[in-house]
């Protein structure tokens, strides 16, 4: 027979609470390295563009490219830290 004293279910929530906790760092740390990855790509384009490119239609794509990969995991970074702080705002 399970206890579901207030205690117990104190208890549950409190890991819960940790467990979150730990998967929003390894998730935010997961984006950060993917966003870090895409500035330094159009880093790298940039610097390109500076030495001087013969073909600018595909130069154009690869930057438009890299910042539309650069929007998409800067929104999943708030969005995941939005909705963990939802979350951690609820155990509390």
């Amino acid at each position: 027979m399970k206890d579901f004293s207030k205690y117990s279910v104190y208890k549950g929530f409190w890991k819960c609470r940790d467990l979150e906790i730990q998967m929003l760092w390894t998730r935010l740390t997961l984006l950060g390295a993917f966003m870090a990855l895409t500035y330094t790509g159009y880093g790298v384009l940039i610097l390109k563009a500076v030495d001087g490119i013969k073909h600018w239609e595909v130069f154009n794509l690869l930057a438009i490219g890299a910042c539309c990969f650069g929007a998409v995991f800067s929104y999943l970074w708030v969005a995941t830290a939005k909705g963990s702080k939802f979350w951690y705002e609820q155990y509390e």
